[in-house]
């Protein structure tokens, strides 16, 4: 065997490997461990600055996190561990221990949720669409900016600031289709950038998900993010309407995605998750 076919195989075999050991995914990482979230504490006594200053604090005992359901979740401030979802993170984890009353005000006003089967079942704990429809039905209703004893609720991007609950809800018969039994996502707004000459704006946002966006912290060496799931911050991309409202209606998961979740597309093929709506609450 000449030196230049050893040459060739060897390559080859190095190639092998490295394709053997390369997840290919649809919308690459767009991973920076130099973007760091900013922690300064929230100053007074407004609900707004408890649930900021929530978050620094949990953030700053948090020592491992995983993304799990309802069933495996774990809130041990003692040791720093913290395993839930995006929901159980907002309403338990955050709202919870530091507006109970608001939390309360979430549990009460409940509604009974669409399973994928097409049957309703009761939440123990408010989810995603839960807090869409009792934000939008309830207090907003056809109203762009509104308010009750415990929140206050708008569409307006130029209202949005630290700490405001981002929900998206994802549609009812999508979901059906889709077999999705996720009903949205609920998301703490962080770091809000100013819309560009596309309508588009990126936030950073803090969440608890099993999929990290752009520049997204469970990359990083912060607490231990098992399966780069959990708790985290990281970066998307939200679409402005350009009617005068100034609400979003669609979001790019990283900064990089192809597609856009939004009002009209989505389907099996792409799995993009179709959307009823987004809207901002504050508590209040």
């Amino acid at each position: 065997m000449t030196l230049k076919t050893k040459y060739f195989l060897y390559l080859f075999y190095f190639i092998l490997l490295l394709s053997s050991c390369t997840k290919v995914e649809p919308d690459p990482v767009i991973k920076s461990c130099d973007i760091l979230p900013d922690l300064t504490i929230a100053e007074g006594n407004s609900a707004n600055a408890k649930m900021v200053n929530r978050c620094i604090e949990v953030w700053r005992n948090m020592k491992r996190t995983k993304y799990v359901h309802n069933s495996g979740k774990v809130i041990d401030e003692t040791n720093g561990v913290y395993m839930f979802d995006c929901s159980g993170f907002a309403g338990e984890i955050i709202i919870n221990k530091s507006l109970a009353d608001h939390y309360l005000d979430l549990m009460n006003n409940r509604r009974k949720v669409l399973d994928i089967d097409s049957t309703f079942f009761n939440p123990s704990r408010p989810l995603a669409s839960n807090m869409y429809d009792y934000f939008r039905k309830d207090i907003l209703k056809n109203n762009t900016t509104s308010t009750n004893d415990y929140w206050k609720v708008f569409m307006s991007i130029d209202s949005l600031k630290r700490g405001d609950l981002i929900v998206a809800r994802f549609d009812d018969q999508w979901r059906i289709e889709a077999q999705d039994g996720n009903t949205g996502h609920v998301m703490i707004a962080w770091e809000i950038n100013s819309v560009n000459n596309h309508n588009d704006v990126v936030l950073q946002i803090l969440d608890a998900t099993s999929s990290p966006h752009s520049n997204d912290t469970r990359y990083c060496d912060f607490p231990v993010a098992e399966k780069n799931s959990g708790i985290g911050f990281g970066s998307m991309i939200f679409k402005i309407s350009t009617n005068g409202h100034r609400r979003p209606y669609a979001f790019k998961w990283r900064l990089n995605s192809k597609y856009y979740y939004n009002l009209t597309q989505g389907n099996k093929k792409n799995n993009y998750n179709r959307l009823e709506g987004i809207i901002f609450a504050r508590p209040i």
